[in-house]
C-alpha cells in the first residue's frame, strides 16, 4: 500500500450572511418535514 497523494486543497469556505439564513432556513423545514411523517 503506497501512501495517497493528497492535493493541496484549503478547507476555506466563504458564505454570506444570506446564503447562511438560507441554509439554516432549508434545515429546519427539511426537518419538520421529516418529523411530519412521524
Amino acid at each position: 500500500m503506497s501512501q495517497a497523494n493528497i492535493p493541496n486543497i484549503s478547507p476555506n469556505i466563504s458564505i454570506t450572511r444570506e446564503d447562511a439564513i438560507n441554509l439554516l432556513l432549508s434545515s429546519i423545514a427539511l426537518e419538520e418535514l421529516g418529523l411530519s411523517h412521524i
